[in-house]
């Protein structure tokens, strides 16, 4: 027998709280829901805990002449196997998924929820009709098709058939709406089995179905009733059905927190190393190494269950025996119909409620008060609030399918392996312009180098494929920081990168789409804790030679620059063409799978040209050569394919090593570009057909280089956008690999919206509705809460960061949209004094500042301006094309000195460029004689605490 809950909840973003609790105090196996009135901003986690995956779909706009409200939701407990079915939706709000059997010979269950909305359009709904037509009669006859939903028809009645009194028969159809659902159910042998009406007397949510044992009855309700739509318990029995999913393997783990390591540093002093790793074979030097560090490690340190609660941690053991037993008599009371049964069933239900909101309570208490110990705890409470992606019970690839734990983890594997290029040789031959004089070919780590490198180690960091965490290596610092320095040195010296390191452990991480499907997922690449601590050791020596030869147009994995000197270079060019009233095309590419594209034995002969030689270029060519990655999930582990191509995931040396493999290709262009690692862009003024030329032939260089390096463009997402403020210019059409590239008119680059004429209108709408939609989660979260700290905490993390992202670059110059990013601020504070009882006594913003030590967000933008003028002036930001666009006033005036010099724009978007706002904004109120915010003081520290001494004019 299968549970199904189903309720109309009408709105349950302002009540999530209730009924996550709720829903804890039930043991559903699918609860259906519709008109949510969720959206993006509301995670999963805040309305069902993590038995469930959850299956929605918020308000569909085109259905329905409303905004908001809408939305229909699945959630199945994980102990099913279920596959959602996107290509079966239709255009209003509506999810199917099957409950897959335990074998092809039994019937599935093919699921559907969905909502039409009062003002359905008859178009929308006889296109939702014939799709759901179309999808019955192609499923197969042996096939359960369920299809709960509200259909919003009440001028339909229904009566108990008299050889079923649980199936109803509809009265006739009396307008178009009515016409369609009978006929839809006498077509697809539907039946509707809700004998539960509304408070009128109507049916708005219906049960159809087409096989005959299915009980319908009301229910306690998750959420407040509305009373046109009762709670539904829809049982539905099929013994067919199995209980499989993506399980976690019991196993024991090592508990390195709780381990002795007075006694393991004493037996690791014990231990003569020289004799131990005196194998000249590294290989075999190293797996001794590990194998006298596991004799002592079983010894010395506990083992203890993986952590799988059935029921969240703050649960109390009074509260999981009340659950128990509750479920116990309401099973008796469904097999026996004893009331006694029940009374009692009814009695502990009101009793775990009681204890399940005491338990709450004191959590919510317990976590808040973390925050000021232990920021970890408090962060997974938030983090839980959101909701863990699970690894669904069935997955795809192709045409092939897996439902079980070991087989969804081979074909995942299959698809990452699926992305890496064959060994092969490079179309052509590299060589660099300019000869390199300096060389490399050798590196010697002391072992004062690597104790310091030890204690830098982060310990939350878990532990790799050799299950050796950071916490271990850094705890026996002085005892281990020798036999490493040993193994370190001797790998460099014969230029062999030990295998056992070259292992990697991948976690899938849903990205976006269907998340069955495994095309949607991206590896998360776990190495081993020692390897890590080698690559970071040698990386300082790499990076120390390769920096002076690498472009200064890479601002990516490049210390002293960044998102922010990449864009900020990119905007003042444009700024400076809008001065001139002129016009600037850039081409945006994008590479595909470009770090696991790079060939190593091309990426090793660019080395090798930049000057490392000998037994570390060997040694190089050892660390890229047979290194393998394996799946992981929950216990389970696929079996180890090859790595052909790529710098390593999750390593130190890959992202330095793929900037030098792209190296050359800034060379080749003869436009400006910048790059943040892969992220290309290259751009033009154009002022005639020959610039056009000239920038068309960039792309045709960028295709060669690609060719020639055995790297791929994905043409589909690379476009063309034009900045101009004049009405008419030059549209031309650029190609890429012989694609005509699209024209757009807002481009995405690193995380901030750049339109046309550069007001960042786009931008300021993206991030207004982002932190909007975040406070809803923020206000939800804190229910409970007593400090207004903690909703502060949370509103800097969260909210705050989403405003203040690369706002250098888009800072607004127009009070209207100030005024907009201000008002999240102001809403928050607004909030915060009604939950910290002040009600209405403080009514001005800027007595909800001055009551919460809160800084206006205008204020802490003009603070961000003058601290990254410090940082250009004292080259902390390497970039020497932003130190050359600030001038000095060579000519100060006595009286008011203002050390820099701006020149006369003619329209605002060149006025406000970053450089001269920045310095505008230090002349007009650092450079007073009552000012103490000195730009040329060197000292980091000191200047921030005298930026925020300054006093600005208000808005």
């Amino acid at each position: 027998m299968y549970n199904i809950y189903y309720q109309n909840v009408n709105r349950i973003r302002s009540k999530t709280t209730d009924v996550y609790l709720n829903i804890l105090n039930s043991n559903f196996d699918i609860i259906c829901l519709t008109e949510t009135n969720l959206n993006s901003s509301v995670f999963d986690g805040e309305v069902l805990d993590n038995r469930y995956n959850v299956f929605r779909r918020d308000r569909y706009t085109s259905s329905s002449s409303k905004s908001d409200g809408g939305g229909v939701l699945i959630a199945v407990q994980k102990h099913l196997n279920v596959l959602q079915h996107h290509s079966m939706s239709s255009d209003v709000e509506d999810i199917w998924i099957s409950i897959l059997p335990n074998s092809p010979s039994s019937p599935k269950i093919n699921l559907c929820v969905c909502y039409l909305p009062p003002d359905l359009p008859n178009d929308k709904s006889t296109s939702f009709y014939n799709k759901l037509q179309n999808n019955l009669l192609e499923n197969h006859t042996s096939d359960i098709n369920l299809i709960i939903g509200d259909f919003n028809i009440p001028t339909l009645s229904w009566h108990s058939m008299s050889n079923d009194p649980n199936i109803l028969k509809p009265s006739s159809p009396s307008d178009f709406r009515s016409t369609l659902l009978v006929s839809t159910l006498a077509l697809c042998n539907l039946s509707q089995f809700n004998n539960v009406p509304n408070k009128n007397g109507r049916w708005l949510d219906l049960v159809l179905s087409n096989k005959q044992s299915i009980a319908v009855t009301e229910t306690d309700p998750i959420s407040r009733v509305d009373r046109h739509h009762p709670p539904l318990l829809i049982e539905l029995d099929n013994s067919s059905l199995s209980s499989k999913r993506i399980k976690t393997k019991k196993r024991l783990r090592l508990n390195f927190e709780k381990a002795d390591y007075l006694k393991i540093r004493h037996e690791l002093t014990a231990v003569d190393w020289s004799v131990v790793l005196s194998d000249d074979d590294i290989d075999l030097a190293v797996e001794s190494f590990y194998e006298e560090l596991h004799n002592i490690i079983i010894k010395h340190v506990p083992l203890s269950k993986d952590d799988s609660h059935i029921y969240p941690v703050w649960f109390s053991p009074p509260l999981k025996h009340c659950l128990n037993e509750k479920l116990k008599y309401h099973k008796r009371f469904k097999k026996f119909g004893n009331p006694r049964d029940y009374d009692t069933y009814a009695m502990l239900r009101t009793r775990s409620k009681t204890l399940m909101k005491s338990c709450y309570k004191s959590f919510i208490s317990s976590t808040e008060a973390s925050l000021e110990g232990n920021t970890k705890s408090f962060w997974r409470f938030i983090n839980n609030r959101k909701g863990k992606k699970t690894i669904p019970s069935s997955m795809s690839l192709g045409g092939k399918t897996a439902s079980d734990s070991q087989g969804i983890t081979e074909l995942l594997s299959e698809y990452f392996a699926s992305v890496f290029e064959k060994p092969s040789s490079p179309t052509q031959q590299f060589q660099l312009d300019n000869m390199v004089n300096d060389s490399l070919s050798k590196i010697i780590l002391s072992e004062d180098e690597v104790i310091r490198k030890i204690k830098s180690l982060d310990t939350n960091k878990g532990a790799g494929p050799d299950k050796i965490p950071a916490r271990f290596i850094k705890n026996c610092c002085d005892q281990l920081s020798y036999p490493l320095t040993l193994l370190f040195n001797r790998s460099l010296e014969t230029g062999v990168f030990p295998s056992c390191w070259k292992l990697a452990h991948v976690v899938p991480i849903h990205k976006a789409g269907d998340n069955t499907n495994c095309e949607n997922y991206r590896p998360i690449s776990i190495l081993s804790c020692i390897a890590k601590l080698f690559e970071s050791l040698v990386y300082n020596f790499f990076f120390s030679h390769i920096k002076p030869l690498l472009s200064e147009h890479q601002h990516g994995f490049v210390k002293g620059k960044s998102i922010s000197s990449n864009l900020l270079e990119y905007k003042n060019y444009l700024c400076t063409a809008f001065s001139r009233r002129g016009q600037v095309d850039s081409i945006y590419t994008d590479f595909k799978k470009a770090f696991d594209k790079v060939n190593h034995s091309l990426l090793c002969t660019k080395l090798s040209c930049y000057g490392v030689h000998g037994s570390l270029l060997r040694w190089v060519e050892s660390y890229l050569h047979k290194r393998s990655q394996l799946v992981a999930i929950g216990g389970y582990q696929s079996s180890p394919v090859l790595i052909d191509s790529g710098v390593p995931q999750g390593s130190h040396l890959g992202p330095l090593f793929f900037i030098v493999f792209i190296n050359d290709l800034i060379h080749r262009l003869s436009c400006r570009c910048l790059l943040y690692a892969d992220d290309l862009k290259v751009f033009h003024s154009i002022e005639t057909d020959n610039d056009c030329a000239l920038l068309q032939r960039d792309a045709d260089a960028i295709s060669e280089w690609c060719h020639a390096n055995n790297m791929y463009l994905n043409v589909s997402k690379c476009f063309i956008i034009t900045f101009t403020n004049k009405k008419a210019y030059i549209k031309n059409k650029y190609k890429l690999e012989g694609q005509v590239l699209e024209r757009k008119t807002v481009a995405k680059d690193l995380g901030i919206l750049f339109d046309q004429k550069l007001t960042f209108r786009d931008h300021y709408d993206h991030i207004i509705n982002k932190a909007y939609g975040m406070l809803g989660f923020v206000v939800r979260s804190t229910k409970g809460f007593k400090n207004p700290n903690s909703f502060i905490y949370l509103y800097n993390a969260l909210i705050r960061s989403v405003l203040e992202y690369g706002s250098i670059i888009w800072s607004p110059h127009y009070a209207v949209h100030s005024e907009r990013i201000e008002g999240v601020q102001k809403k928050m504070l607004r909030i915060l004094s009604f939950k910290s009882g002040y009600g209405r006594s403080l009514i001005s913003y800027t007595q909800r500042l001055g009551q919460f030590n809160v800084t206006p967000l205008y204020v802490r933008r003009m603070h961000q301006d003058l601290l990254y003028l410090h940082k250009i002036i004292h080259s902390v930001i390497d970039s020497p094309t932003l130190l050359s666009l600030i001038n000095f006033n060579t000519k100060p005036n006595p009286r008011h000195p203002k050390p820099f010099h701006l020149q006369s724009y003619k329209n605002n978007i060149s006025f406000f460029n970053p450089i001269a706002r920045m310095c505008r904004l230090y002349n007009d109120y650092a450079s007073t004689k009552d000012s103490v915010v000195d730009v040329f003081d060197p000292k980091v520290i000191r200047f921030k605490r005298q930026v925020r001494m300054l006093k600005f004019d208000t808005e």
